[in-house]
C-alpha cells in the first residue's frame, strides 16, 4: 500500500513555512536517491499518476528550486505563502504546462497571488449567507466516490433556470459559491478520500446530466459564469479532473460545447466523454451501481425519506451534509 499524505490542507497549501523550510525541501530532493520504478508500478492501472510523479522527479526538483528563489527575492515575510508543495502538486502544475518548468512556476505564482487576494485559505471559515439558497437551487453536489477512491461530483445542467439564476445572485457571488466548494474539495474531501482508500488522491470525477437542457441557457450571464469557472479551475487546481461525463446530451449540445471548449487545454478536452444517452454502462465501469443515484440509473438513495431522488442524493449525501455543516458553523459566527 502506498503512503498517504496526511496533511489537511490543499496540494499547495499545506502549512505556512519560512524560506529555509522551502530550501530544505529542495535540498532533500538532491540528497535523496530516487528509487527505480518497479515493474509493478509501471504496469499499475490503479494509480498511473504516482508512476508519472516518480518519472518527473528532476522537473519537480527544478520547479521547487525556482519557487524557492521567487519567495526569497520577491515576497516579504507577510507574503510567504504555503510554499511547501507535495510531489503531486508539482506534477499537476508541470503537466498543465506541458512539463515546462518556467511556465509551471509562472502559473503557480499566479495561483498563489489569486489565493492571497481572495483569502481562499479561510473561505470555509467565513460566513456566506447565500450558500443554503444556492445549494437548494443549483441541482449539483458531491456524491460518494468512484471505484478508485476519487470523489464524484454531479451536476444536473438541464435543470438550470438561467433567468432565475440571474435574479438569485450576481456572477461574482456564484463564483464565490464555486470557490467555496473547490476549497472544501481540496482542504477536506480529497484528504479524507486519501485516508479512506489508503493512497494519495488528488482528482475527482464529474458527471453532468444534460437532460432537459435548452438552447436558451446560453445567456451572457451563464457564459460569463462558466468561462470564469473554467479559467479558475485551470489556474487554481490544474489536472484535478480525472473524467468528465456529459450524458443525455441533445443534438444541439455540440454548438454549446463549441462555445466554451476552446477555453480548455487539449489534456482536459481528452478527459471529456459526451454521450447522447445515460451512459450507464460507461459510468458503472468507474462507479459502483450501488453508489450511483437512482436518477442516473443506479441504486443509491441517500435519504430514503426524501421522495425526490435528486434531492435525496445531491442534498443528503454524506459529503453534501458535511459541507453544509461547515458553512452553517461559519454562518453562525
Amino acid at each position: 500500500m502506498q503512503s498517504v499524505e496526511t496533511s489537511t490542507m490543499p496540494h499547495y497549501q499545506q502549512n505556512q513555512i519560512l524560506i529555509s523550510d522551502m530550501q530544505s525541501i529542495v535540498e532533500s530532493d538532491v540528497q535523496s536517491n530516487i528509487p527505480i520504478v518497479s515493474a509493478s508500478v509501471q504496469n499499475s492501472f490503479f494509480d498511473p499518476i504516482d508512476r508519472q510523479v516518480k518519472l518527473q522527479q528532476s522537473n519537480i526538483h527544478l520547479f521547487r528550486q525556482q519557487l524557492c528563489e521567487f519567495f526569497s527575492q520577491h515576497l516579504d515575510q507577510k507574503l510567504v505563502y504555503q510554499a511547501k508543495t507535495d510531489d503531486r502538486c508539482c506534477y499537476y502544475f508541470l503537466k498543465a504546462r506541458s512539463m515546462s518548468v518556467d511556465k509551471a512556476v509562472k502559473m503557480f505564482k499566479e495561483a498563489l497571488l489569486y489565493r492571497e487576494s481572495h483569502d481562499l485559505d479561510n473561505i470555509l471559515l467565513k460566513p456566506f449567507q447565500l450558500f443554503d439558497q444556492l445549494s437548494r437551487t443549483s441541482n449539483q453536489g458531491y456524491h460518494k466516490f468512484d471505484r478508485y477512491g476519487r470523489p464524484v461530483y454531479i451536476e444536473l445542467v438541464g435543470l438550470h433556470n438561467v433567468n432565475e439564476m440571474e435574479k438569485e445572485c450576481t456572477v461574482d457571488e456564484r463564483i464565490h459559491y464555486h470557490l467555496l466548494k473547490m476549497e472544501y474539495q481540496q482542504q477536506i474531501l480529497l484528504q479524507e478520500a486519501s485516508v479512506r482508500f489508503g493512497r494519495s488522491i488528488g482528482q475527482v470525477v464529474l458527471i453532468m446530466d444534460m437532460t432537459g437542457i435548452r438552447r436558451s441557457i446560453a445567456t451572457k450571464y451563464f457564459f460569463n459564469f462558466v468561462t470564469s469557472v473554467m479559467k479558475l479551475n485551470t489556474l487554481l487546481d490544474p489536472e484535478s479532473l480525472a473524467h468528465v461525463f456529459l450524458i443525455n446530451a441533445p443534438s444541439f449540445f455540440k454548438i454549446l460545447y463549441a462555445m466554451v471548449s476552446n477555453l480548455l487545454d487539449s489534456q482536459t478536452r481528452n478527459k471529456i466523454h459526451i454521450h447522447k444517452d445515460s451512459a450507464i454502462q460507461e459510468l458503472t465501469k468507474y462507479i459502483k451501481i450501488d453508489d450511483l443515484p437512482i436518477f442516473l440509473g443506479g441504486k443509491c438513495r441517500c435519504n430514503p425519506n426524501e421522495s425526490d431522488s435528486r434531492k435525496s442524493c445531491l442534498r443528503y449525501s454524506p459529503q453534501s451534509k458535511q459541507l453544509n455543516d461547515i458553512v452553517s458553523k461559519a454562518n453562525a459566527t
